[in-house]
């Protein structure tokens, strides 16, 4: 069996990348397509300022966070957050406050308040699953830096799990995948068999009986003993 494990191990992995899919999106992988220069952003986000100072109401408020956004994507930190305080929060819409709220958290991480953007984000985690996908995958992707950075991996794990399911582009899978189990890697045996124990998620499940697996090559015996999921294996075996 053990001369198995390591071409088993990578079967597992490829077919749990198959599994996990992902959702037919139309937006870019991230939040912008192409990173401004300094300069650029700048002339971009005064267009955006100038429609907003024309506009009423909610555009006028969704033009000025597309100026924010344009700023932050550009790395112009203190320049988005000052256009931020312009925003009249109470007027926004759902998605324009949840759109808000990312651009702070964002902020916040940028600034190493990690911690402070982890509760701006879980202060809105109960409107995730009614926001576009694009927010959904933006939220996702912050939540999991924001986790990471303030010490709870757990959290960063979880979020990179659904954030899969946001991303098109192959390379931004592979690269997810591969934080994800390298985060994996630096977790405690009990804190994995918790995750893998855990059938609400059976993608997350999966991806921690994978690092058990792993951490435990030299015995696939032990873990169907255990009560770990080898049906793969065996289809394996039985093919080969």
């Amino acid at each position: 069996m053990m001369r198995y494990t390591h071409t088993i191990i990578f079967v597992l992995l490829i077919s749990l990348l198959s599994l996990t899919g992902c959702s037919s999106v139309s937006f870019p992988e991230g939040q912008s397509s192409t990173v401004l220069s300094a300069t650029d952003a700048i002339d971009h986000a005064s267009v955006y300022l100038t429609q907003a100072d024309a506009a009423e109401s909610s555009e006028k408020e969704a033009n000025t966070l597309l100026a924010a956004q344009i700023l932050s994507e550009a790395n112009l930190i203190d320049e988005s957050d000052t256009i931020l305080q312009r925003v009249n929060t109470q007027s926004l819409t759902p998605d324009l406050f949840f759109t808000y709220t990312l651009l702070k958290a964002h902020i916040n991480v940028s600034r190493g308040n990690a911690a402070f953007a982890m509760q701006q984000l879980s202060a809105v985690s109960n409107q995730v699953n009614d926001m576009p996908q694009d927010l959904q995958r933006d939220y996702y992707h912050l939540m999991a830096d924001a986790a990471y950075l303030s010490k709870h991996p757990l959290d960063s794990i979880r979020a990179r799990v659904s954030l899969d399911n946001f991303l098109n582009d192959p390379q931004s899978r592979l690269q997810n995948s591969e934080q994800l189990w390298t985060l994996l890697q630096t977790l405690p045996s009990d804190s994995i068999e918790g995750l893998s124990a855990d059938t609400r998620d059976p993608i997350q499940s999966a991806w921690a009986q994978l690092a058990l697996i792993s951490a435990n090559a030299n015995d696939v015996d032990e873990l169907s003993q255990r009560g770990f999921n080898t049906d793969l294996f065996l289809l394996y075996l039985n093919q080969n």
